[in-house]
């Protein structure tokens, strides 16, 4: 000591190595800095040293030991959400340690790293997601997922992910699209099946559109009215009954041997005449100032002006 700090005390630090193969046999190791042994990697697992533990794969810190008995023991310890923040660290890992991730609400970590698991059973995956509610991981994650069948497309449209098989029906494999379609409307989801119907094999279309107006949703089939075909006469009609005459009006090309003046008729006499002055264009065969007298007649006067 020099000086002023003659009578301050002397602060040392004691260091030491995690345990080695070489502390084992009461040996030194100098400045070789030798890996962890097993018991090592255990006892900082215990003392809730996770974290350390993995950042050591990075280094090879602990190469005898298999790397998914420290994914299992860091589960049995708690460390779970240690373990799914820092899955990147590890090389290969048995599928069992996703699927307990999965089961402890690590669903997310799992999808994000499903490189590092060997062996994963796809529909197993998505069938954990969904019994322990992470639904919307599987959502997210749904294209990284093979062998999906018609049970998982099922079980997804009754937990709320009906949008999800509407956009893709075809992922699942041998799928029965008229059956996806019975369970959407069964939840009351109809309307995804009109959204992307081009998706869909096997849909008599003007059923859809029949029983869509039936549940209340017209307002399905005439935003996607051109998306739909095979309608007819008699789909115009319940549009029209529905008050949608406007969208029968400007979209008489895609109903089938229609008759344009008897739609005109029905709309004059429902009081959506108006329609047909706004969408006069698309009309055929009318007999202009008959229907501008009508029109008149009915108090819509403005719409001929």
């Amino acid at each position: 000591h020099f000086g002023d700090t003659a009578d301050m005390p002397t602060l040392v630090y004691l260091i030491r190595h995690g345990a080695t193969e070489l502390s084992a046999e009461d040996r030194f190791s100098g400045s070789s800095d030798p890996p962890l042994s097993d018991e090592a990697v255990f006892w900082m697992i215990a003392a809730r040293r996770g974290y350390a533990v993995i950042e050591s794969l990075s280094t090879n810190r602990c190469p005898t030991l298999d790397q998914t008995e420290i994914a299992m023991r860091l589960i049995a310890a708690g460390q779970h959400d240690t373990l799914a923040d820092h899955l990147q660290f590890f090389d290969v890992l048995h599928r069992n340690v996703a699927y307990r991730l999965i089961t402890m609400g690590m669903g997310q970590a799992v999808m994000s790293h499903l490189d590092r698991f060997d062996g994963l059973d796809h529909p197993k995956v998505a069938n954990l997601l969904l019994s322990f509610g992470q639904r919307q991981t599987l959502e997210d994650h749904i294209d990284k997922l093979s062998g999906l069948d018609q049970r998982i497309a099922l079980r997804l449209i009754d937990y709320g992910g009906g949008l999800t098989v509407a956009k893709n029906p075809g992922r699942f494999t041998d799928a029965d699209h008229g059956e996806l379609m019975e369970r959407m409307f069964l939840v009351g989801l109809g309307e995804f099946v009109a959204q992307h119907i081009e998706g869909f094999k096997g849909i008599n279309h003007k059923a859809l559109a029949m029983r869509l107006i039936a549940d209340g949703k017209k307002h399905a089939v005439t935003m996607f009215l051109g998306r739909l075909s095979g309608l007819d006469s008699k789909v115009a009609e319940a549009l029209i009954a529905g008050e949608c005459g406007s969208s029968v009006a400007c979209n008489l090309d895609c109903f089938e041997c229609l008759d344009h003046a008897d739609v005109a008729d029905r709309l004059l006499a429902s009081g959506q005449g108006r329609s047909i002055a706004f969408c006069m264009k698309y009309f055929r065969g009318l007999d202009r100032h008959a229907i501008a007298l009508r029109l008149i007649d009915s108090g819509d006067g403005l719409a001929v002006v």
